[in-house]
């Protein structure tokens, strides 16, 4: 269906409906926030159709530089709206007025100028992205759960991940396998994209400015920012601005507010600087404070510049204590008197009168963590104290005597062949026989459903994952072509194989300069 947003209605959303409707509709689903959501729609004939969702940036450096992230833009399935997205973000802009708003474009699946027309400018493209991505799909196809950002899949596995059941699992050297090689043995692959591309609106009705915040009555100071709604507004239009400041509204003692309280009959204000962009007023924020919201008695800065309010702990307060004079307190507990308590000299055995952390000898308790040294049998090798990881391995897995299996792999006392037998075993099929099961589903039966011959238009009868043809994702994956440095070789979506797998033994594995290794010779 095809409507044109001159035909729709926008209206303030709640925020319950529109993360129903982003879970259905958005292809990376909704994302859960801990700022204060805003939904904005469009109706059609009683129908939504479209909605964004708008909140403060959810990282402490995008909250430098804007106020305003546009979380989710989404569309019903079946509908294109025609200027949807010009009109949403119109519509949130006249509702709420925010000086700027930014967002991210995922540039894994279709790429549009969705926000040049709403009014963004782009602004920046992050580094290449890596994913795993499951048999059968691809980048722009696969689902939320077939497509697995890299550093997630690495940190928590297979079995956690897509619940699968293979344990730990181990080479024959005995070292562990790790969670990329277990991925890869279940068939998923590597996949390279450009990074997201950033999108920003800044509204040219805000000027942003500096300030100092003094008493005529008193020797103290403040620095701070904020804006006015006026475009290239000028000192004097920013220092007509009623404002004062606020300190830092979550520490318990707000100095400031005390000072401001105490002296509000003579107050000045004095703007250093204005800017159109608030990172820009941050900035020189920043330098203007600089430590003396540490070192100076009259800065009445809670905090360091150039971020905004304070993220401290709320129980995190500057107070004065007997001992260590104006120092931080937890509620009323100061923080460097825990400190040394925990903190001391006492007599070691092995070391002798050395730093203590509570009852531990931080000189024993350092020789326990991992670090590199030299191992007689593997050479550099990690340690944990004086012990080699890999020695550690070895030793782990032996071979031992099982009264089933007979001479096996043991990890401790437990046989490999018994553990094994306890997920895989054979028994009987109805289609194929006694066959290899894990747990009650026929191994066969699987890879059938995975893998089966089709009938393809361009490849005849060929294998296929799910729908799509082994033959055509392969051919749109590789080609021969020409490569400056190997000749006619391989290429991997355009790019020479032999060169990627070249820079990629260079950035993991080139402990030394290796002298056929370009990269290094660099």
């Amino acid at each position: 269906m095809r409507v044109y947003a001159r035909q729709c209605e926008a209206f303030i959303m709640d925020n319950d409906e529109a993360q129903a409707f982003v879970e259905r509709h958005h292809r990376q689903g909704s994302a859960k926030v801990t700022t204060k959501l805003y939904s904005v729609g469009l109706r059609h004939k009683d129908q939504v159709v479209a909605i964004a969702q708008f909140c403060a940036p959810r990282t402490e450096a995008m909250s430098r530089k804007y106020t305003t992230e546009l979380l989710r833009m989404a569309f019903a399935d079946d509908t294109r709206v025609v200027g949807g997205a010009s009109k949403l973000v119109s519509f949130f802009k006249l509702t709420y007025k925010p000086t700027d708003i930014f967002t991210y474009q995922d540039t894994t699946g279709e790429i549009t100028s969705v926000y040049e027309h709403a009014g963004f400018r782009l602004v920046s493209q992050d580094r290449r992205k890596r994913y795993l991505v499951a048999p059968g799909v691809s980048l722009e196809t696969g689902s939320r759960k077939e497509v697995l950002g890299l550093a997630y899949a690495v940190r928590f596995g297979p079995d956690r991940i897509i619940g699968s059941k293979l344990g730990e699992q181990f080479h024959e050297d005995g070292s562990r396998k790790s969670n990329l090689e277990l991925f890869q043995e279940l068939g998923w692959q590597i996949e390279e994209t450009s990074g997201d591309r950033v999108y920003e609106w800044l509204s040219p009705d805000a000027t942003f400015y500096v300030y100092k915040t003094t008493a005529s009555d008193s020797d103290k100071y403040y620095y701070g920012v904020s804006h006015v709604k006026k475009a290239e507004a000028s000192k004097a239009d920013c220092a007509a601005h009623v404002y004062f400041g606020s300190g830092d509204p979550k520490s318990v003692s707000n100095k400031f507010v005390n000072w401001k309280k105490t002296h509000a009959a003579s107050l000045q204000k004095e703007v250093i600087a204005t800017f159109s962009r608030k990172a820009e007023a941050f900035a020189l924020e920043k330098k203007l404070i600089g430590e003396s919201w540490r070192t100076d008695p009259n800065c009445m800065n809670s905090a360091a510049g150039g971020r905004g309010h304070s993220k401290t702990s709320p129980r995190m307060s500057e107070k004065s204590c007997a001992v260590h004079g104006l120092v931080m307190h937890n509620g009323a507990t100061c923080m460097s008197c825990v400190a040394q308590a925990r903190q001391h000299t006492s007599f070691c055995e092995v070391h002798g009168e050395t730093p203590f952390t509570g009852d531990a000898c931080a000189r024993c308790a350092a020789l326990d963590r991992i670090h590199l040294s030299e191992c007689a049998v593997h050479g550099s090798t990690k340690h944990r104290g004086a012990i080699c990881y890999k020695c550690e391995q070895q030793a782990a897995v032996t071979m031992k005597l099982c009264p089933i299996h007979g001479l096996t792999k043991h990890q401790g006392n437990t046989c490999g062949s018994c553990t094994a037998e306890s997920t895989n075993s054979m028994r009987e099929c109805t289609k194929h026989g006694l066959t290899k099961h894990q747990n009650e589903t026929c191994f066969k039966c699987m890879t059938e459903a995975k893998n089966r011959l089709q009938v393809c238009a361009i490849h005849g009868e060929t294998k296929h994952y799910g729908s799509t043809c082994a033959k055509c994702a392969l051919a749109s994956t590789y080609s021969d072509g020409e490569c400056s440095l190997h000749g006619v070789t391989r290429l991997r979506r355009g790019n020479c194989v032999k060169c990627a797998n070249q820079k990629t033994a260079h950035t993991r594995f080139h402990k030394e300069p290796k002298a056929d290794c370009r990269y290094c010779v660099q």
